[in-house]
C-alpha cells in the first residue's frame, strides 16, 4: 500500500516523490509512461557509446545554492558556458537572442560593426 501515487517522473514528480519519501517517510509510487525518470532532461548512451540528449539539449539555471546543493545529491554536473551566436549582414551584427537585454541603446537588436 502506498501513501501517494505521483504521475510523471520529470523534475517536479521526481522531486516531490523524493521529498515525500525521504523527508516525510511516506511510501510513494511514481509512474510515468516512459521507461525512465528525468522527463525531457533524460540522457542515454547511443549504440556507439556516446551520451546523447534523447529529447533535445537541456540547460539548468539557478542562482540558489540550496537548490544546486539539493540537486547535486542526485547528479554530476557538466560545465557549460553559453556564448551568444551572432549574425553578420552588410556590416551589421545581431545577437541571436532578441530579448530586451540584447538590444542596443536605440532599441534595435542590430549594432554596427566597428
Amino acid at each position: 500500500m502506498f501513501d501517494y501515487m505521483i504521475v510523471g517522473a520529470g523534475f517536479a514528480g521526481s522531486v516531490l516523490a523524493e521529498r515525500l519519501a525521504a523527508g516525510m517517510n511516506k511510501k510513494v509510487l511514481i509512474v510515468d509512461r516512459r521507461p525512465h525518470i528525468g522527463g525531457n532532461a533524460y540522457d542515454c548512451y547511443d549504440e556507439h557509446g556516446i551520451l546523447i540528449h534523447k529529447y533535445g539539449p537541456h540547460i539548468f539555471h539557478t542562482n540558489s545554492a540550496e537548490i544546486f546543493d539539493y540537486l547535486s545529491r542526485f547528479t554530476a554536473w557538466r560545465q557549460y558556458q553559453h556564448r551568444g551566436a551572432r549574425a553578420w549582414m552588410a556590416g551589421w551584427c545581431r545577437s541571436r537572442s532578441t530579448s530586451t537585454r540584447s538590444t542596443n541603446s536605440t532599441g534595435s537588436p542590430w549594432t554596427l560593426k566597428a
